[in-house]
């Protein structure tokens, strides 16, 4: 049935070009989920996520708490809360803030992860967002620490000590609850490797293994995103208990597409990249390549963050890491983002853009394109950037209406209910 789905799908988004199918009553049938992924059926992406389980057995899908319950076992997101976003009556592209106080019956939570001051990673930026919404929402929360009258902690991968951690679930039997929020794998994230590439050789990666040492005491585990739940799951790692996946989300008092510079054809289009790491994976010789290839007399390019030593550019204009607070204004004054990076499980610099009402040219293959969906175009190599960018510049307004993000108030309501399931057992 998908393999049809697909054909008809595919064979759609050519002829109209627009997306209309995301929103047609002929695709009424399909799961939220599937008409987000819809737009990924094209030749040039190499992965497309959503349609069906690595190794779906039933009894999996079934630990799955949001997975929906078509025969097929196609996973279904977080539909229950993302709900389409329209233009304001002034035309300006601003969705609704929905603020949701439920606490599902969690009156306190550990998380266990070393917090960094920002400038600093996405998932450490996340977490922090998280927790800033959970102590809006008056729920206690205890960081790193394991304390009389809590009952239920969240682990981030490893970020954190972890021997001591574990030996204190192994004495509390099963009084205390673990929810897991994994990550990567490392195996691509840090060590640039490809599951489906390189999962039949005997190399893991030490980080990954230690992740499923404290993962068997989990009564629940939180992806990112479905490509990190597929490749960890290509590695041969079963994680434990119910199943959830949630993108991450950006503080939205602070990322936000309110005020953000108008798009004009008129002028040079802004085009924005920011990166913590400087790693390889992070896009840099994409950029390299653009900075020699692009027509700067059509865009302006400009980057934010650590850059590799003694890398220089001649067009692109550079500026060092800066705090969110700094970071935001940047991105509603830039028009388009570009997402080089790849093997990328859930991209905290792309949602933030997404965010702030900026439409997404994006390294296909990991996943960007789930955050992205149709709100943007991706690219296999960079050659093909300039015409995705000419085809955004073309269509801005369409592609800045389709932008879907997951609010960190969702997350939230996401992430408690994950921790009530627990909780109830």
């Amino acid at each position: 049935r998908n393999q049809n789905h697909r054909a008809t799908t595919t064979t759609t988004t050519r002829a109209v070009g627009n997306f209309a199918h995301f929103f047609s009553q002929s695709n009424a049938h399909l799961s939220f989920r599937e008409k987000q992924l819809t737009h990924l059926l094209g030749p040039e992406n190499e992965w497309q996520p959503g349609f069906s389980f690595v190794e779906g057995s039933d009894e999996e899908r079934s630990r799955f708490l949001n997975a929906s319950h078509e025969e097929d076992g196609t996973y279904d997101g977080l539909s229950g809360y993302q709900q389409g976003r329209l233009r304001s009556k002034s035309g300006e592209y601003n969705p609704p803030h929905v603020t949701s106080d439920k606490t599902f019956g969690v009156k306190s939570i550990g998380i266990f992860h070393v917090f960094r001051k920002p400038p600093w990673g996405g998932g450490n930026q996340f977490l922090m967002a998280l927790v800033k919404e959970f102590r809006r929402r008056k729920i206690k929360v205890v960081e790193n620490a394991i304390v009389p009258g809590v009952k239920i902690y969240m682990a981030n991968a490893v970020t954190f000590k972890v021997d001591p951690f574990r030996e204190a679930f192994q004495k509390s039997g099963k009084k205390l609850k673990l929810v897991h929020r994994l990550d990567g794998p490392y195996y691509s994230a840090r060590y640039n490797k490809d599951p489906r590439k390189e999962a039949s050789l005997p190399y893991r990666a030490r980080e990954d293994d230690r992740v499923y040492w404290i993962n068997e005491f989990a009564c629940a585990s939180i992806f990112q995103s479905k490509w990190s739940y597929d490749m960890n799951k290509m590695l041969g790692y079963d994680p434990k208990g119910y199943l959830q996946i949630v993108n991450n989300a950006v503080d939205d008092t602070i990322f936000h597409n309110r005020g953000r510079q108008p798009f004009s054809r008129l002028r040079k289009t802004k085009i924005m990249a920011s990166s913590w790491s400087s790693g390889e994976r992070k896009g840099f010789k994409t950029f390299k390549w653009l900075d020699d290839n692009l027509d700067f007399t059509k865009y302006e390019f400009f980057f934010s963050g650590n850059i590799p030593d003694g890398m220089v550019f001649k067009n692109i204009k550079t500026l060092p890491p800066v705090t969110s607070e700094k970071l935001a204004p940047m991105l509603r004054e830039h028009d388009i983002f570009l997402a080089a990076s790849y093997l990328e499980p859930c991209s905290n610099a792309l949602v933030e853009a997404l965010a702030s009402g900026m439409p997404t040219v994006y390294q296909s293959g990991s996943g960007h394109a789930e955050l992205v969906k149709a709100g943007g175009r991706s690219y296999r190599r960079p050659e093909q950037i300039p015409a995705m960018l000419d085809e955004v510049v073309l269509r801005f307004e369409e592609y800045q209406n389709n932008i879907r993000v997951t609010t960190v108030s969702e997350a939230a309501d996401a992430y408690l209910q994950v921790y009530a399931a627990c909780l109830s057992r």
